[in-house]
């Protein structure tokens, strides 16, 4: 049993690791307990019922050191390291398991209702977009207008979905 309560897009790093474990570890199962738990609703790498006797309850949290408008620091280091990256050796050394992280991009699973939202076409990638930022750490917003220009110019190759929701620190 996982408690990550954390903000949206890190719930989305989160679906790499959670690819890499499924896939290494296919005996073993998460559950995760966060706040934006939408985003893992259909994926198939996670628990969506939560173990009666779990092996274990593990809850990740991080400590920023210091931000600068390009990178984050994350954990007790002193080099700049991703969140993933962070993540991951946390989970390996508090369970003694050695997850290697082979996904290197967040996954989006829809339900077919949302799939019937739209039609996404076959043949063209697509490309998840979380555009808002935290009020208390506005050095990850890159800016609306940067998106919107990378939308305009990739509109008839790539679908774009938006994702986020409105909470309290947050702007969507």
């Amino acid at each position: 049993h996982l408690l990550y309560p954390l903000a949206p897009g890190d719930v989305w790093c989160l679906t790499e690791f959670l690819h890499d474990f499924a896939e290494q570890y296919p005996k073993h199962g998460v559950y995760v307990t966060t706040v934006p738990n939408e985003i893992l609703k259909d994926n198939p790498n996670v628990l969506h019922e939560q173990p009666v006797k779990p092996d274990m309850t593990l809850k990740f949290t991080f400590n920023s050191i210091s931000a600068t408008p390009e990178r984050w620091r994350f954990g007790n280091t002193d080099k700049v390291e991703d969140m993933v990256s962070v993540f991951y050796d946390w989970f390996n050394a508090e369970t003694g398991l050695k997850v290697k992280r082979k996904t290197f991009a967040p996954e989006a699973f829809l339900s077919k209702e949302a799939r019937s939202w739209t039609d996404f076409p076959p043949d063209r990638p697509v490309c998840v977009v979380n555009a808002g930022y935290k009020f208390d750490n506005t050095s990850k917003f890159w800016g609306r207008a940067k998106f919107q220009t990378v939308v305009d110019a990739l509109k008839d190759r790539v679908t774009f979905v938006q994702v986020g929701r409105r909470l309290a620190g947050y702007e969507f």
